[in-house]
């Protein structure tokens, strides 16, 4: 008889609600382990009654070990009849639970009962790496057909130290075979049939000492977890995946404790558990899990365990792309391209979209075409519009710009230069130009030298208009050649001004000598009033021989080179100044 917890009313038959308040019975751990032990006792005094009964009473209720229990009973007609069927239902609820003995039972007996492919195998894995010992050697045999060698030898050495005969002969021979005759010594001193069953190597080994073998190491533990859990969410297995997560994790590795997080967030197997989940994940992040980064940017997105955190969200998305995620860059891409979530930049979403498609991510290249062919139309537009519509011209070419094409930006940069559908700026235009520039574009890089050369929008700089321009040449552009020839025509016309300043200063200074020299320069660059001058010098015999007819020559040298002083005022200024 048993007690309603909540009216105190006697249960006759507690699977079924109570008669009075209609509520279930149910039982702690503390409880189910304290009916246990009573079953046990129940057992001891031979009241198998009583002790099936709490059995099955527990089983009902789902506890495992109570469950294990009963299989066991009914799979070797213990106490009750013998019932295949429903041992093996009990076996596999038991296994569920990550019960090591069940699963091996299970795997034993569900051979030719489960219609699924691979089930031996499954549960052999599942019982073996939950420590079941009995199923060592059949894990061995799986790991050696798969061509896992390690995992196999692995699986042996454990059988061989449970106990098992066959497991032991067999890397006694393999030891043996591979020159290591202490340790086949080792595993062949375990069994004293081996004498029977291998004469011959006992006689071989019989003065060799034996040697104790290195442990044995499970190198592929978390791969085969791994591999195990998937397993079980494919059969819907809920809880054993936890169990199984929960191992993964004890080693703190990064896909343990994203596995394990993911089914804290998702309550599979386990009550849900949204703070569990954020500590794992960042756990997770910590270690390099660019899936533990991505998921816990959708947690902070949706907004779902905890309130939204956009510009959180967005920075694990950049941890998750940085560490090589294509789903966190077309993500990422998704939301500058959309700008809802982070102010609208096109041309960054257009970057995450190409490095996700580069690395294979879903649909990212088919968005990065679409939205690549939606601002290269606004542009198209805006050239067909340019003399019928301006105004429809600029604000298309502002919305490719705006997205990222690059031949925008110089076209948008003449517009404000010209005025074409909007207001004249010509810093406007400057920006556009170094913009256009920046990226590359050839024609903005024009522009751009332009800008500098004549002082369009910003301070006028001759080296920076020859570097731009000299660019510009080099990418092919003919007309920055003429910019060019102009830039250093005029280059040369200041130069020579100057020149021809200082050596007019040095002449009124009666320095002859140095203003001679930077004279001839200037002349020999084509300045004709430098010759004009050095005629005045050679006549009046400063600073060099009085010498005429040199004189008269580099007069000649001035007219011709178009300077004209027909009343000879300069010359009179000159010999003036020269006294």
């Amino acid at each position: 008889m048993y007690t309603c917890k909540k009216c105190g009313a006697t249960l006759k038959n507690p699977s079924l609600p109570c008669p009075s308040c209609g509520s279930m019975l149910s039982f702690s751990l503390a409880e189910c382990e304290e009916l246990m032990t009573e079953a046990a006792l129940n057992m001891k005094l031979k009241n198998y009654s009583e002790a099936t009964e709490i059995y099955a009473l527990l089983a009902s209720f789902g506890y495992t070990e109570a469950e294990r229990t009963l299989a066991m009973l009914l799979e070797e007609g213990r106490l009750m009849p013998e019932d295949p069927a429903t041992a093996l239902e009990y076996y596999l609820a038991s296994a569920s639970k990550a019960d090591a003995y069940s699963a091996y039972r299970y795997a034993c007996l569900s051979a030719h009962t489960d219609g699924r492919v691979g089930t031996h195998d499954f549960w052999i894995l599942v019982s073996a790496i939950l420590g079941e010992r009995r199923a060592f050697p059949e894990a061995a045999k799986v790991f050696a057909l798969r061509g896992d060698k390690d995992s196999a030898h692995y699986y042996r050495a454990l059988a061989a130290d449970a106990g098992d005969f066959s497991s032991a002969l067999y890397l006694a021979k393999e030891n043996f075979k591979e020159g290591r005759a202490p340790f086949a010594k080792w595993y062949s001193k375990k069994f004293f049939r081996t004498l029977f069953f291998a004469p011959r190597l006992w006689f071989s080994l019989v003065k060799v000492k034996a040697e104790i073998p290195p442990e044995p190491v499970l190198d592929r533990r978390n791969e085969i977890l791994c591999s195990l859990i998937y397993e079980a969410k494919e059969w819907g297995l809920d809880l054993l995946r936890f169990k199984l997560a929960e191992l993964l994790s004890a080693e703190r590795t990064k896909d343990g404790l994203y596995t394990l997080a993911m089914l804290y967030a998702e309550g599979v197997g386990v009550k849900k558990n949204a703070e569990r989940a954020i500590t794992l994940l960042d756990e997770a992040v910590g270690l390099g899990s660019a899936d533990a980064a991505r998921s816990l940017a959708t947690i902070l997105l949706r907004g779902e365990l905890l309130p939204p955190e956009p510009a959180l969200a967005i920075a694990y998305l950049e941890r998750a792309a940085a560490l090589g995620s294509p789903e966190a860059y077309e993500r990422l891409g998704d939301i500058y391209s959309e700008g809802r979530l982070a102010k609208m930049d096109i041309s960054a979403a257009l970057e995450y979209y190409r490095k996700a498609a580069t690395l294979g991510g879903g649909s990212a290249q088919a968005k990065l075409d679409a939205l690549s062919y939606e601002r290269e139309g606004y542009y198209a537009r805006a050239i067909r519009e340019e003399l019928k519509n301006p105004e429809a011209a600029f604000e298309s070419c502002q919305l490719s710009a705006a997205m990222g094409y690059i031949p925008a930006y110089s076209t948008l940069g003449s517009y404000y230069e010209n005025g074409i559908g909007t207001k004249r700026s010509r810093r406007e235009a400057y920006r556009c130009y170094l913009l256009g520039a920046e990226a590359g574009d050839e024609a903005a890089t024009y522009n751009l030298g332009r800008a500098y050369a004549h002082g369009i929008g910003t301070a006028r700089s001759t080296s920076l208009a020859i570097k731009h321009l000299t660019l510009a040449s080099r990418m092919g552009v003919k007309a920055a050649e003429g910019e060019l020839v102009a830039l250093y025509e005029r280059k040369k016309r200041k130069m020579l001004r100057s020149l021809f300043a200082a050596a007019q200063e040095l002449y009124y200074m009666h320095k002859y000598e140095p203003a001679r020299k930077m004279l001839e320069v200037s002349a020999q660059l084509g300045n004709p009033k430098a010759s004009y001058l050095l005629g005045a010098l050679a006549e009046f015999g400063l600073g060099e021989v009085y010498d005429r007819a040199r004189a008269a020559r580099l007069y000649n040298e001035a007219y011709d080179g178009g300077f004209i002083d027909s009343s000879h005022e300069y010359k009179k200024l000159l010999l003036k100044m020269s006294r």
